[in-house]
């Protein structure tokens, strides 16, 4: 305990702050927990109540970007699928173009045939 000539000389914060804490323990020791309880639950029970509400917006707001992301890949996904077909039909154009056409083979085909001698003179057979 802080005397009153302590006080009134003015002792060191130090010293004051130490005396203080010597104080607290020596009460908190003669008290029991049980009657701290009490004056301390009505704020513990707002902010368990405040850190629920929390949770809920936090869980709201997680579900809201999760329905956002499923929807931004569910379109990803749809390009991605148009993307493919376009890729598709190039590659069919292409394999169209590179592969010589039936009129093209046969023309080549007859002409193999033509003897040279036809050749030079026009002569279609």
């Amino acid at each position: 305990m802080i005397s009153r000539r302590a006080r009134a000389a003015g002792a060191l914060a130090v010293g004051v702050r130490f005396a203080r804490a010597q104080e607290w323990g020596k009460a908190s020791r003669r008290r029991s927990y049980a009657p701290c309880r009490p004056r301390s639950w009505p704020w513990r029970a707002e902010a368990s109540r405040q850190g629920g509400r929390r949770a809920l917006l936090g869980r709201g707001v997680a579900a809201l970007r999760l329905r956002q992301m499923t929807t931004e890949s569910q379109v990803w996904l749809g390009v991605a699928k148009s993307h493919e077909v376009v890729g598709a039909g190039h590659r069919a154009r292409l394999d169209q173009l590179l592969q010589p056409s039936c009129a093209v083979a046969v023309a080549v085909a007859q002409e193999a045939r033509v003897p040279p001698r036809c050749r030079r003179l026009g002569v279609v057979l």
